[in-house]
């Protein structure tokens, strides 16, 4: 993932990830986040991310106007200490947490 890339996603998940804020370890319930990304050579990045209660998340991203197959990952998650963590195939994703007030 490149840098702006993580950067969108870092900035996305910040706005988007308030069921999980001020929790330690999962939400109450299933919390579904959805959202389109900027991308520099596509339409948008339509980015869906599910976290259910046993602590496991699904994160789907598709790339419009670029591939009709979305890119899926799943596995476990964690939220510590304003953290969240999806646990990848490669390598950790790392999601600043924080208050949203509109």
């Amino acid at each position: 993932m490149t840098k702006p890339q993580n950067y969108l996603l870092t900035t996305f998940m910040a706005l988007a990830v308030l069921g999980v804020t001020g929790c330690s370890t999962s939400p109450l319930t299933k919390q579904t986040y959805t959202g389109i990304l900027p991308c520099a050579d596509c339409q948008g990045i339509k980015t869906k991310l599910i976290l259910n209660k046993d602590k496991t998340f699904l994160y789907e991203q598709n790339y419009l106007g670029k591939s009709k197959k979305p890119f899926i990952n799943s596995g476990n998650y964690q939220v510590k200490g304003g953290t969240l963590t999806l646990s990848l195939a490669d390598k950790p994703l790392n999601f600043s947490v924080g208050v949203y007030i509109s």
